[in-house]
């Protein structure tokens, strides 16, 4: 059920239901004909050598949909982190000004 499970869709490629596929060590056939009781069976049994085919796509890793995030976080705390610095820095060198001696004797 693709709409409780949607990452079974983006997984396998599934753009319509329903949809047939068969898996054998480590292939993934695709099946395209009519829905019969017969056609189904002569798939399953020696069909599916002709179908189109491609690798099982590996399955999701906890972080695969996380990445993207975790990614634009780590850049924006990079740039902020730079910018404090760089702030961090000027104020030092303005501080290191005021502080100067004028060389002066009162």
């Amino acid at each position: 059920d693709v709409d409780e499970s949607p990452w079974l869709a983006k997984r396998f490629g599934l753009a319509h239901v329903p949809a047939v596929l068969f898996f054998q060590l480590g292939v993934m056939y695709y099946y395209t004909g009519a829905y019969t009781g017969d056609l189904l069976v002569n798939f399953a049994q020696s069909g599916y050598r002709t179908a189109g085919h491609s690798h099982v796509p590996p399955e999701p890793h906890i972080a695969d949909s996380h990445e993207r995030t975790f990614l634009i976080t780590v850049g924006v705390v990079a740039v902020v982190s730079a910018a404090l610095y760089l702030v961090d820095l000027l104020l030092g060198r303005q501080r290191a000004r005021a502080v100067k001696p004028t060389g002066k004797a009162r």
